[in-house]
């Protein structure tokens, strides 16, 4: 009886055949199904677009609806906008004349525009979080103290506004006090951004102003609030405190207060004059 005995050539031979067809198999129409990538070219939607925008009033879990306080830092009015108003312009070669224009939604054209209450109560732990975020993404502008004076104004970029009043500092460049908005300004209102709206301030890091970039996308409604509420934190630090105001309890927790910033700042001394006589 012959055995059958199958020669290393033409095994090989077999096996490269299989592959072969293996992978000839696997690219049929399946491979190349009539699908479009997202945002994909195609002629079936007048807009050419093959993405489609969702239908209105639509909205996946976890969306804030509009008109959510959260969502917004402007009042019923300010997001219905239309509101209008004169304007003086003055093109090149021409008299300086007065025009009505339409207001832009969330311009700063009036502070009854904007809401003035935080949509909800802040926690120690909610100003400590807007104090991260500050951190992460305000301090290269506008300093840690805001002051205006973050390190991209060292490297020539435009200095934002002072959070803190003071008359005696003025920018050249816009002749407004240190402290005042330059949002109002343009509309004509002199106001110091310690008085704007907490709304305005909301805006202002949802949509951006000027040389300001917006920040929708990246910090959350959420923690834009708790921002706001720790920039009013800064300002406050500033802001003589009126004892008269306090109760007996806020008179105590102030005056131990005052105490361990004095009793801090002697052992600072104390340890700057033994470093001095070594």
């Amino acid at each position: 009886m012959k055995r059958f005995t199958t020669q290393p050539r033409t095994l090989l031979t077999t096996c490269l055949v299989g592959v072969t067809l293996l992978l000839v198999g696997c690219q049929q129409r399946m491979a190349h199904q009539p699908r479009y990538n997202p945002l994909g070219e195609t002629d079936f939607f007048d807009d050419e677009n093959s993405s489609r925008p969702l239908e209105p009033g639509v909205y996946a879990r976890g969306w804030l609806l509009p008109g959510d306080p959260i969502s917004t830092g402007l009042t019923a009015a300010g997001r219905k906008g239309g509101q209008k108003m004169k304007i003086k312009t003055n093109a090149p070669e021409e008299p300086e004349k007065e025009e009505e224009v339409v207001v832009p939604i969330g311009s700063p054209s009036d502070p009854a525009l904007f809401v003035n209450e935080m949509p909800f109560k802040m926690s120690k732990k909610d100003i400590e979080r807007g104090q991260v975020q500050y951190q992460v993404f305000c301090v290269p502008c506008h300093g840690p103290l805001g002051n205006g004076k973050g390190k991209i104004v060292e490297r020539g970029f435009l200095p934002p506004p002072s959070y803190h009043t003071d008359p005696s500092d003025a920018l050249p460049s816009t002749g407004l006090p240190a402290g005042y908005s330059r949002g109002f300004a343009r509309y004509g209102q002199r106001i110091a951004l310690k008085d704007v709206p907490h709304g305005y301030i909301f805006e202002v890091i949802t949509r951006g102003y000027g040389g300001m970039p917006d920040f929708s996308s990246q910090i959350t409604p959420t923690d834009r609030w708790r921002i706001v509420a720790y920039v009013r934190a800064l300002q406050a630090q500033r802001e003589p405190i009126d004892e008269s105001s306090l109760t007996e309890a806020e008179k105590k927790a102030f005056e131990e207060q005052k105490k361990a910033e004095e009793n801090k700042h002697n052992e600072h001394k104390k340890d700057d004059h033994k470093k001095g006589e070594k």
